[in-house]
Order: C-alpha cells, then structure tokens, then sequence
C-alpha cells in the first residue's frame, strides 16, 4: 500500500510538474520572439531616424557600426546593399523606409539573431527542468513522509494482529493516529479483552471442574479400599487412575489454553522448578532423575508458563505410563534449537500415534503429549517420539525455537 500511495503522489506531481514546464517552455518560446522582433522594430526606427539626417556617405559606416550579436541591419539603396543582407533574409525581419538628405529612398531591414533567441529560450527551458525536478524531489519527499505517518499507525495494528495471531494476547494496540485508526486499535483491543477473558473463564471452569471430579475420585478410591475382592478392587483402581489422568490431562490442556500466547522463556529455570515440584512424587515411585543441561541455554520462543505446562506433560507421563522404578532422564541441548529430551526406562511408547489427541492405546486420552507438539510446532520445533539407543524405553525429543 505504500508503495502505491508513493508511486501515484510520484506520477501525479510529475505528470503536473512536466505539463508546467511544456506550458512555461511554450510561453517563454513566444514571448522571447515577440520581444525580439519589436526590438528589431525599435531599432529600425531608430536606424532609419538616424539615417534621414546623416550625409549619404557615411550610411554604409553607419550601418556596419550598428551591428550587434542581438540584431543585424541592412540597407537597401538604389545603388546597392549595405550591413549584412544575408542575415536579415529571414521571416522576422523588420523593414522600415526613409527619405535621405539627397532624396534618395532608403529601406533599413532589421533582424534579430535566431540563434542567439534559440540559445536564450533552451537556457530558460533548461533552468525550468532543473527547478522542476527540484520541486518534484521535494513533492516526492513531502508525500514519502506523509504516507509514512498515515500508514505507521496502520502497521503498528498489522503488527498487533499477527501477535494476537501467534497466541499474544497481551498484545494491545496503542490508540493514536487518525480518528479512524484510533477506533480500529480500540475495536482490536476490545476484541483481544474478550479473548483474554474466555480464556480465563475456561481456566477458572477447568479448575472448578477439576475440583468436583477429584471429590467424588477420591471417595471412590476410599470405597474401593473396603472391597474384599482383589480382583474386583484392582480392576476399580485401574479405572480410577484412568479417570485421574483423564482430568490431569484436562487440567493440562486449560492451562496451556489459558497461558496464552509466545514469549521468551528461561528453560534452564522453568526446568530446575518443575524438577523440584516432581522429585517428591518421583522418589516415592523409587524413580532416579538424572537432568544434563549445558552452561548457556538461551531464552526460547515459548512462555515460562508453557514451558511448565510442557514439562509436567513430559513428566507426567513418564510417571503415569512406566512401572514404578523407572528412571527419568532430561537432557538439554543446544544448536539451530534448543531440544529437550527426555527418556524413561519403561516399555516405550506403543505406537506413533500416540500423539495424537484421543489415542488411547496405553489407557490414556494423548492430550497431554498434544499439547507438548502443539507447543513445540507454535514456537518453530516439533516434537518426534522413539525409543532408546537400545531399543528400549520411550524418548520424547522436543524442538524449540529460539526468541529472536
């Protein structure tokens, strides 16, 4: 659009800039003949006044003595031709006649220059280009810089937009510029208010949720402690624990909705507090957790609280889907990208699709390794499942982008 704009304010002060200058040129041309011609006609008046008292002898000195680089003379006598009569041969000639002293007639033929008229229009015509195409560098530069100040309020909004886009909901337009501008910006900003607040509305639902669920689990797994048959009672913890992920994994996915958006996060940090927040759970399960993370790991393209909501999804289902016993390893490194990975010694994940939200080949609904890849994929990386160097154990490799 800017470009646009410029290119019409270019053409158009040009296009008139050139018909000014054609029109002037034009104008110049005619009026500098005009002039030149009644120059000739004073002149010749003058000369042939001159003349009408001068002794006959001294006309052919006097006529070469009047020439000049402007205008050049000649005079007809009946004994002959004086001056310069080749110059005067010429369509903007003036002639004017006289009666001498001796009552000879006299005709004086005047002309003016044409070259000396043509080099006079082409300096006056060359002296207009000049001025004109000073005048339409500052027309071109006056437009650049209004176009500039109309049209920055409106990246400013682009720039909003794509970072309400990318999932910033703290994003907020700045209301200035023009008065239409202005209520765009505070339309864009109302509309990512609503945003932000359904989204802590599910949040705060979730959490509600949650609560009611854990409850009545939690009465169930009382219940389920006074049965006297073991069959019966491991197959009701089997599906209470089913129930229990399935509402972490709700918890999770609010959570990650409700974070919102990119930022710079500190992994090294995020890490070292959700390793601390899972060691209790992991040392009562007899689990080791061996943590490698380089000396600089710079700041990546997802928000601490995504990195958290990424990091318990890990975790948590190393814990959730490998016997107690199992040890954990967290590895960082650093390259293009910064890549966590993290592996378990269980049984490795049953199939590639697990990824995939609804799978549930392990007894689990794959929301939480979902959110790990949607994560992942929002920031630049990805996420790729496999299993161990030797074949055994699951390995998560997640791909993050690095915060420009």
């Amino acid at each position: 659009m800017r470009r646009q704009i410029i290119r019409a304010v270019s053409l158009a002060s040009g296009v008139g800039i050139l018909f000014g200058i054609i029109v002037l040129a034009l104008i110049t041309t005619i009026d500098t003949r005009i002039e030149s011609e009644r120059a000739a006609d004073r002149a010749a008046h003058i000369i042939a006044d001159m003349l009408s008292h001068a002794d006959p002898a001294t006309v052919p000195a006097m006529i070469e003595a009047a020439q000049t680089d402007l205008l050049h003379f000649a005079v007809t006598t009946p004994t002959g031709e004086f001056g310069d009569p080749s110059a005067v041969d010429d369509s903007r000639v003036v002639s004017a006649e006289v009666i001498l002293s001796n009552g000879n007639p006299v005709t004086v033929h005047v002309a003016p220059d044409p070259r000396l008229v043509d080099e006079n229009v082409n300096i006056f015509i060359l002296s207009e280009v000049v001025l004109g195409v000073v005048v339409w560098a500052i027309a071109v530069g006056i437009g650049v810089g209004t176009v500039t100040r109309m049209i920055r309020p409106l990246e400013h909004l682009a720039a909003i937009s794509q970072q309400l886009s990318d999932g910033d909901l703290s994003a907020r337009a700045d209301l200035d510029g023009p008065p239409e501008i202005q209520e765009v910006g505070g339309a864009l900003n109302s509309l990512a208010d609503r945003f932000s607040q359904r989204l802590v509305d599910e949040r705060e639902a979730a959490a509600d949720l949650s609560h009611r669920l854990r409850t009545p689990l939690a009465a169930l797994q009382a219940e389920a402690d006074t049965l006297s048959d073991p069959q019966e009672a491991a197959r009701i913890f089997d599906k209470i624990r089913r129930l229990d992920r399935d509402v972490d994994a709700v918890i999770l996915t609010m959570r990650q909705s409700a974070a919102g958006g990119d930022g710079a996060g500190d992994l090294v940090a995020v890490l070292a507090d959700r390793i601390a927040f899972w060691t209790p759970l992991l040392e009562f399960e007899g689990r080791e957790c061996e943590v490698a993370v380089p000396e600089e790991v710079p700041d990546v393209a997802v928000s601490n609280d995504d990195l958290a909501t990424m990091l318990d999804a890990l975790i948590q289902n190393v814990s959730a889907h490998t016997p107690e016993g199992a040890d954990l390893r967290v590895e960082v490194s650093v390259a293009q990208l910064v890549t966590v990975t993290v592996a378990d010694d269980g049984p490795g994940y049953p199939s590639e699709h697990v990824v995939q939200r609804g799978h549930s080949d392990a007894g689990g609904t794959g929301l939480g390794l979902d959110i790990v890849r949607r994560i992942a994929v929002r920031s630049g990386g990805s996420l790729r499942l496999g299993r161990g160097a030797d074949g055994g154990g699951a390995v998560a490799v997640v791909s993050l982008g690095l915060r420009h």
